[in-house]
């Protein structure tokens, strides 16, 4: 046996009295019960226990161990329920990042929207788009937009697109009308900085477009501020901008014209024994990218 069974027995002998009783209770011989004690006896070079044919006593040795055990023994106890519970009982710290493409408002409602469902999480968000190793980073679960992903032992789920539009501020185009999109290159244009891989076009017929940028930023947050004020024309989330395009501050380019979707991956270290954090917030992320 190892030391912590030993001590269990040990445990079970001083509050049972009864090297019999014991065995009967763990289902095993009193001489594998007589062992156990001898080993730690052994170990911890001191008598715990007086024992004759007819009687069994607990020295004051036995007993100052005996305390020590159950503490120990208890503190155990408490680890694995904690430890169990987190399978099945969302709480903690749950840290995640997320890439600026999808915009830090949407991810910050969404975790706060997650929490008011699970109020027993607390949220570490970080902004960026690692495709790394998370744990050594310190990750449980990162959303990134990418076309492809280096090869890395996180476990890697594609959970939807993100779809895209072209717009700019009713100012600007007062001042710049935009009818074809081979026009948009003599325009301002407002990209974004992809951290990885930009989306892929995916058809033959598509149209490039180059020029020089008058504001360029991986923050898509920064990138509609700077279109509302008309800087120029950019491509950004749909879900960003709707209601903008619903109450006119914004205006939808060339429509017609679609643009290529982001693809966005989740990535967490492990799929066995998830956290429940971990799990439910991977469903309620899920949930809330449909939406988009």
């Amino acid at each position: 046996m190892d030391k912590l069974t030993n001590m269990q027995v040990f445990s079970l002998v001083v509050e049972t009295r009864s090297f019999t009783r014991t065995a009967e209770l763990l289902d095993c011989s009193t001489a594998v019960i007589s062992r156990a004690v001898s080993n730690l006896e052994n170990h911890l070079k001191t008598r715990l226990l007086q024992r004759t044919t007819r009687k069994m006593s607990v020295t004051e040795a036995g007993e100052r161990f005996y305390r020590a055990c159950k503490q120990i023994l208890e503190c155990l106890d408490q680890a694995e329920t904690e430890a169990g519970s987190a399978h099945t009982h969302a709480r903690g710290r749950l840290r995640v990042q997320c890439c600026r493409e999808l915009g830090v408002n949407f991810i910050t409602n969404s975790l706060i929207d997650y929490h008011a469902l699970h109020p027993d999480v607390a949220v570490d968000l970080r902004i960026g788009n690692s495709t790394t190793d998370l744990i050594q980073e310190d990750l449980d679960v990162s959303i990134v937009v990418a076309t492809t992903l280096p090869d890395s032992a996180n476990i890697v789920r594609p959970v939807g697109t993100c779809a895209m539009t072209l717009v700019a501020s009713p100012a600007f185009l007062r001042r710049h009308p935009l009818t074809r999109p081979e026009g948009l290159g003599a325009h301002a244009l407002v990209p974004i900085r992809f951290d990885t891989m930009p989306p892929n076009v995916g058809k033959a017929d598509h149209v490039e477009i180059s020029g020089n940028p008058r504001f360029v930023s991986d923050d898509v947050d920064a990138l509609k501020t700077a279109l509302l004020s008309g800087l120029g024309v950019g491509a950004l989330p749909r879900h960003l901008v709707r209601a903008d395009i619903a109450s006119g501050s914004l205006v939808e380019i060339l429509p017609e014209h679609r643009l290529s979707d982001l693809q966005i991956h989740l990535l967490y270290p492990s799929r066995r024994y998830l956290d429940a954090k971990v799990r439910t917030f991977n469903e309620f992320i899920r949930a809330r990218l449909d939406e988009l």
